[in-house]
């Protein structure tokens, strides 16, 4: 098991020092949904949570009755 996730790890944070850090664009050559390689660093690898780029979050959208 320590040799898969060694491996694991490389081959993760291989792939996001080839995309500059973007784990959508590492997710799409590894071909892995982007949550599933998100979480698989956060729990598995957090080490390699600073190869990657900061969580972006984007703005909700409110409903246009709050504003009337």
């Amino acid at each position: 098991l320590d040799e898969v996730l060694k491996h694991e790890r490389s081959l993760i944070g291989d792939t996001l020092a080839k995309v500059g850090g973007k784990v959508t664009h590492a997710a799409e050559l590894l071909g892995v949904d982007y949550r599933y390689l998100a979480f698989t660093i956060e729990t598995r690898h957090p080490d390699l949570l600073n190869k990657r780029t900061p969580i972006r979050r984007r703005p909700r959208k409110t409903s246009r009755s709050k504003h009337r």
